[in-house]
Parts: C-alpha cells; structure tokens; sequence
C-alpha cells in the first residue's frame, strides 16, 4: 500500500512540474500577451418600407392570383394514361398477352439461373429484355425470387443482377 501511495505522489508532483514548466516556457517573454481583436460583423440590412413603392399592391395580386386559378380551373384536364399492367380492365387484351409472356419468360430465366447457381451476362441480358415490357408489379413479382436467391448466397453473381 506505501508503493503505491508513493507512486500517486511522484504522478502527481511531475504533473505539477509540467503545468509549472509549460507556464513559464510557453508564455511570452515579458508576460506580455497577445490579443487578437476580430472585426464585428456587419450591421444588418435595413428593410426598406414597400408600402410607398409605386407598383403592384395587394389588391392586384390577389386578383392576378384569382384570374390565373379561374383560367386553371376552366380548362379540361386530361384523362391520364393508364400504366402497363396497372389495371386489367384498362388494357387492351394484345398487352395483357404481351405482360403476361414477358412475365413468364423472365420467371424462367430466373428459375434457369437460380437452379444452375450463376448469374452472367447471358441471364443478366435476357432478363433486361423481358423488364422493358413489365410494369412495377410485375417487375416486382419476377425479380423477388432472384433477389432471395442472392439473398440466400443459392447464387453466385458474376456481375450485377440486371
């Protein structure tokens, strides 16, 4: 327990020596110090009254403002197009055909690639050409079981996925 105590007392007196040392080493000979004084910022802006302007005043606004949303709301919008594969009802029957081809023959590159366990520039390329003709939920619906495929490490990709 003496060792120890005696060890605390010499840390401490060699901290004490280095605050005393790195005062009268590292001020300024002279005490003297240095004070470096910063510009104060600029004074800000001063706002100018608008009301005494010659120009536009509320009045005009709000009815430049009421013209423009009558005009908006007298014109026609038009009926906006319906998504591939968003609704069925909405597509000709020659689409549907089309997505549903294109679904299958990308579930089938995926099957052929997820059961050989590669993933190349071949399947990469055939799968690219069937998702031009695929909507967001077919999109989705094909690349899920490749993604838990790669997910799972069942495939090895030799570059990206798509």
């Amino acid at each position: 327990m003496m060792v120890r105590a005696r060890w605390m007392a010499l840390g401490l007196a060699a901290l004490a020596a280095t605050f005393w040392l790195g005062a009268r080493l590292g001020a300024p000979a002279g005490g003297e110090r240095v004070i470096v004084e910063r510009p104060v910022a600029a004074a800000p802006a001063v706002m100018r009254s608008v009301a005494s302007a010659p120009g536009l005043t509320r009045d005009d606004l709000r009815a430049v403002v009421r013209e423009e949303l009558a005009q908006h709301a007298a014109e026609p919008t038009p009926a906006p197009e319906a998504a591939p594969g968003a609704a069925p009802g909405a597509t000709s029957p020659e689409r549907v055909g089309q997505v549903r081809a294109a679904v299958e023959a990308a579930h089938g590159v995926v099957i052929e690639g997820v059961e050989r366990g590669m993933w190349g520039d071949r399947e990469r390329a055939a799968l690219r050409t069937q998702l031009v003709q695929l909507g967001p939920a077919e999109t989705r619906e094909v690349l899920t079981p490749l993604f838990q495929a790669i997910n799972t490490q069942r495939l090895q990709l030799d570059g990206p996925p798509i």
